[in-house]
């Protein structure tokens, strides 16, 4: 267990909770460095509490529109109200991206797919287009070529996972063969009963066309451990984690590495299956 934590480079502290009992006084080893503790009595709760401060790993800074928008910036936010929306609210990714547009002292701009030719209209100054990764193919018609478009799940799989290795798998699907078993993982458990859920209706739909084959999805939601056996997934496609950490979207990732399986992203594979993933992601 030591050695898989020491693998991970996460933080670690080692705590002897039974120093009062006289096995386990002295430990030898790599458990010569663990603090005393006793949970018959908790006099040096202190030390230990202490220690724990001690390994909080330094703030990482969270870029997700920083280094893309300046003061009086106009970004447009295309955000589809349809089956699949939540009742009375926005989705996290949405609300994250206004905050950290408005963090930034740019102009917001929210609206639904219908909205966005007549706003386009007015000829004002747009810095960049964001929308639902399922509104490309609409939205992807309507914004002009010389303004930079991409979807809030591209922008969150930049944020917290690994966008160059999402964009160089994404070519597996054009080699997928009659019975491949494609993994489905989103990382939130909202519900699904809805015709339109993307995991389990929309991306399977696209998958199957754009390869031309008959597949196999199996959908792993929330923080449900993957399946035991991966070797026998063609593709993992992993949402864009915005209601898991950074360090929890990378511990899911690397497992799917390590048993080599190809893994992409929710917006780069609707990018792709639409043909517009190049100009989606040049921004990048």
């Amino acid at each position: 267990m030591l050695a898989l934590i020491k693998s991970k480079k996460l933080p670690l502290l080692l705590v002897n909770n039974k120093s009062d009992l006289p096995d386990f006084k002295a430990l030898g080893g790599e458990y010569s460095a663990a603090l005393s503790f006793s949970t018959a009595n908790a006099e040096n709760a202190e030390v230990i509490l202490n220690a724990l401060n001690t390994l909080k790993p330094q703030a990482e800074k969270q870029i997700l529109l920083d280094d893309k928008i300046k003061k009086g910036d106009i970004v447009v936010l295309v955000c589809p109200i349809d089956s699949a929306a939540p009742k009375d609210r926005l989705i996290l990714p949405q609300v994250k991206t206004i905050r950290n547009i408005l963090d930034n002292r740019a102009v917001c701009v929210v609206l639904q797919p219908e909205e966005l030719e007549d706003f386009l209209k007015l000829n004002l100054p747009v810095k960049l287009v964001i929308t639902d990764s399922q509104a490309f193919k609409q939205v992807g018609k309507i914004v002009p070529p010389q303004i930079p478009l991409t979807s809030f799940s591209i922008l969150f799989s930049r944020l917290k996972g690994n966008l160059p290795l999402y964009l160089k798998s994404i070519n597996v699907i054009e080699n997928l063969k009659d019975g491949d078993e494609i993994l489905i993982l989103e990382s939130c458990n909202h519900s699904a009963n809805t015709c339109d859920d993307i995991g389990r209706v929309k991306l399977p739909k696209l998958i199957s066309a754009k390869s031309g084959k008959k597949l196999d999805f199996k959908v792993v939601a929330g923080l449900e451990p993957l399946p035991d056996d991966l070797t026998s997934y063609a593709l993992a496609v992993q949402c864009g984690g915005c209601m898991i950490t950074k360090n929890q979207l990378k511990q899911r990732v690397e497992k799917l590495i390590e048993a080599g399986v190809p893994v992409s992203n929710y917006g780069v594979v609707i990018a792709y299956c639409n043909g517009i993933l190049p100009r989606v992601s040049e921004m990048f």
